[in-house]
């Protein structure tokens, strides 16, 4: 039990140069039990419950303190208990464990993540502008149109929609309409880039413009499906 407190999930090969041969495919967290293993009808996916995960934390020798999760043995499956990421209180999980297909590349971001199920997750993506609030309008109606930094502190599909006020026949300004609209996938947090231009009609009526008050919207749906919202406020001029 000193070298050996982890349970395993092994194969056995049945046939061919391997068979009988035990080959170790998913480690359990330390001090768990690996239970009712389930496999998909099409046996390529297996599920296996986590069992009590950290099952030693109230041991006297292993100094466990209830309340103070830096003492656990165990963070699974929140944090990592070996180097220190995220200390919080350990609890039974279930875990999916899926055959890639020849020839069939992982997921964005590794196969080894899976996305937590829906609900599990409450803490919806936070979004954050880096682009001014000012933007040059014929950049806008350009070949290429123009682009927005975005900020996102994890993995999610984000829709980005740009809302302008044209001036009306009367010379005064309309009500919001919606300019341009792109999704993106983002696989990893941190700082990207999304590059909106409007259609060939729209680009003919802003060229009659000087400026244009508009707001960007962006909605942000993480892997668990929360959503979250965030509007900035900008003012396109002519340079």
């Amino acid at each position: 039990m000193r070298f050996h407190q982890n349970n395993a999930v092994y194969m056995v090969p049945r046939t061919g140069p391997n068979a009988g041969v035990a080959f170790r495919f998913a480690n359990m967290p330390v001090e768990a039990e690996g239970t009712g293993p389930y496999f998909t009808p099409d046996e390529q996916t297996l599920f296996v419950n986590v069992q009590h995960p950290g099952e030693e934390t109230p041991s006297v020798n292993n100094g466990g303190v209830y309340g103070n999760v830096t003492t656990y043995s165990s963070y699974w499956p929140k944090g990592n208990k070996t180097t220190g990421q995220n200390p919080s209180t350990p609890v039974p999980s279930l875990v999916a464990i899926s055959k890639i297909p020849p020839g069939q590349e992982p997921p964005p971001g590794g196969g080894n993540v899976i996305p937590p199920p829906p609900g599990a997750d409450k803490s919806p993506t936070y979004i954050s502008f880096v682009s001014a609030g000012r933007q040059s309008l014929a950049t806008l109606i350009g070949s290429r149109g123009t682009s927005f930094k975005l900020r996102v502190d994890e993995p999610s599909t984000l829709i980005v929609t740009l809302y302008g006020q044209l001036t009306t026949r009367k010379g005064r300004r309309g009500k919001p309409r919606r300019l341009a609209r792109v999704t993106q996938r983002v696989t990893a947090p941190g700082e990207i880039t999304v590059r909106l231009r409007p259609a060939a009609a729209l680009r003919v009526l802003l060229r009659r413009e000087r400026t244009v008050p508009a707001s960007l919207a962006v909605t942000a749906t993480d892997a668990a499906g929360n959503k979250s919202t965030r509007t900035k406020r900008l003012s396109f001029r002519r340079s």
